[in-house]
């Protein structure tokens, strides 16, 4: 579940929390709490994507909060009167628990337009099971726009491999006798013994042409050879 968090530190610490997807709000104090307790608490909630101040100089301990999240930080500077409207359709039980009610509810109005684009986006799609990752994205700057958003959470889906078939090898329908394999051994003998022959031929051959170039030679040609 991801949440938007308003938080309003001090030895009472006020919580709120508000779920994206349903808009539901739940309020809680935590007394003498550490930052570790506050962040054991909201993970005991959900997810904290957004933390929210009522002032804009943000108090150091909800700095911390929101950078242990990860989470976006969002500060408004709200007045006395701008909290109480905020936080007068919901229960509270003090005005550590209205401060974070504002703060959150500030949140949320600034960022429910993004939001009901991605829910009306997405339910075109059938990917609704896609749109607190999509505006979880959008909210962290992560991607610009809601279908970068998309491209980073469906991968891409891989070419089916082309299937190859392996065909059975038949067997020959004929089969060599051992006589008719020796004959066939005594003939690429034979064969091999001619081209011997006949490359012993080509060689007399080359040696003969050479004997008669050389005869045809004047005895100053012959000079020039045997001293090269």
């Amino acid at each position: 579940m991801k949440l938007i968090v308003g938080i309003d530190p001090g030895l009472n610490t006020g919580v709120a929390c508000i779920n994206i997807d349903n808009s539901t709000i739940t309020t809680h104090t935590l007394r003498n709490a550490s930052i570790g307790d506050v962040c054991e608490y909201l993970l005991s909630c959900g997810e904290p994507i957004i933390v929210a101040s009522d002032v804009k100089r943000v108090p150091r301990a909800v700095k911390k909060i929101s950078a242990a999240f990860n989470a976006r930080l969002f500060y408004s500077q709200l007045s006395v009167n701008e909290k109480i409207q905020l936080a007068k359709n919901f229960d509270y039980s003090n005005v550590h628990e209205r401060d974070a009610l504002a703060a959150a509810t500030s949140a949320w109005k600034f960022f429910r337009p993004t939001f009901a684009k991605v829910d009306i986006a997405l339910e075109r799609k059938g990917l609704m099971h896609l749109a607190s990752a999509v505006k979880e994205m959008l909210v962290k700057r992560r991607a610009g726009n809601i279908e970068s958003a998309l491209k980073m959470l469906i991968p891409i889906a891989e070419p089916e491999k082309k299937k190859i078939k392996i065909k059975a090898i038949k067997k020959p329908d004929f089969i060599f006798s051992k006589g008719r394999i020796a004959s066939f051994e005594s003939k690429l003998q034979e064969k091999d013994q001619e081209i011997d022959e006949l490359r012993k031929d080509i060689a007399i051959l080359r040696n003969r042409n050479r004997d008669k170039t050389i005869e045809n030679l004047s005895l100053n040609d012959l000079s020039k050879i045997v001293n090269k």
